[in-house]
C-alpha cells in the first residue's frame, strides 16, 4: 500500500477521511503502543489533550473532530483511552480502527476492526468496519480472508456497490479473474453516467453473464 518511502495509508481509511498528511509511521506507532501496552494512567493521560477531562460521552464526538481536522495523533491517544475505559465498546474500537488506518498502522487496525465486529457492532458502522477490514486484508496481502470478509459486507449490505468493488478486486487477487470482471462489468453498466457505456448497457449486462461466450459454429 505504499511506494517506496511515501508514507501509508489504506484504501478504506484515504477514501472515508478525504486523503490528507497523516503525519510519520513511526510518530503514529509510538503513541499506539504507548498507550495500548502502559498500565500506566500516568502515562496514558500525559499522552492525551486537556479536553481528554469532558465528559466520557463527548470524548468519542471530540476524537472523531480531532481526526477530521488531521490531528491524528490526539484523535488515537483519546480512542485507545476509552477502549482501555471499555475494551468491548465496538463503536470506540471501530473508530479506534479506523484512526489506525488512517494512521498508516493497517496491521494494527485489523485488531480493532475484528474486535469491534466481534463485540456486536452494526449499522452503518458495521458496513463500514466490514469494508475497512476487507480493504486492508487484501492491502496486506491477505486475500482470502479479505474476500470473506468482503461477502460478508455484502450479504450484510447488499446495496453498497462500493462493498462489490473491493470484493471483486480481492477475487483478482485470488485468481477468480472472471467473477471479478463480470462484478466489475455489471456495476459499470448499471452506475455510470457516461452516454456512451449507456448505450450498450443492455450488450454489457448480456456478455457479463458469460465472457467466454461465442458465436462462432
Amino acid at each position: 500500500m505504499s511506494l517506496g518511502k511515501r508514507k501509508k495509508k489504506s484504501e478504506h481509511a484515504g477514501a472515508k477521511n478525504g486523503g490528507g498528511h497523516w503525519g510519520t509511521r513511526n510518530e503514529a506507532k509510538r503513541i499506539s503502543k504507548k498507550v495500548r501496552r502502559s498500565n500506566d494512567k500516568a502515562a496514558i493521560k500525559s499522552e492525551l489533550p486537556t479536553s481528554t477531562m469532558i465528559a466520557k460521552k463527548d470524548q468519542l464526538r471530540t476524537a472523531i473532530q480531532l481526526r477530521d481536522k488531521g490531528q491524528k495523533e490526539a484523535s488515537c491517544a483519546m480512542l485507545l483511552r476509552l477502549c482501555s475505559l471499555e475494551p468491548k465498546n465496538p463503536e470506540y474500537l471501530y473508530h479506534c480502527a479506523w484512526t489506525h488506518d488512517g494512521m498508516g498502522l493497517e496491521r494494527e487496525a485489523v485488531s480493532f476492526y475484528e474486535r469491534a465486529i466481534a463485540s456486536g457492532l452494526s449499522g452503518e458502522n458495521l458496513t463500514g468496519a466490514l469494508l475497512g477490514l476487507g480493504s486492508t486484508l487484501r492491502g496486506l496481502g491477505q486475500y482470502a480472508k479479505a474476500v470473506k470478509v468482503l461477502e460478508r459486507g455484502i450479504k450484510n449490505s447488499p446495496g453498497n456497490q462500493a462493498m462489490r468493488v473491493f470484493h471483486a478486486m480481492a477475487l483478482y487477487n485470488t485468481g477468480q479473474m472472471k467473477p471479478a470482471v463480470e462484478t466489475l462489468l455489471k456495476l459499470l453498466a448499471t452506475t455510470t453516467l457516461d452516454k456512451d457505456i449507456q448505450s450498450f448497457t443492455r450488450a454489457i449486462l448480456f456478455y457479463a453473464e458469460d465472457l467466454d461466450r461465442t458465436w462462432e459454429h
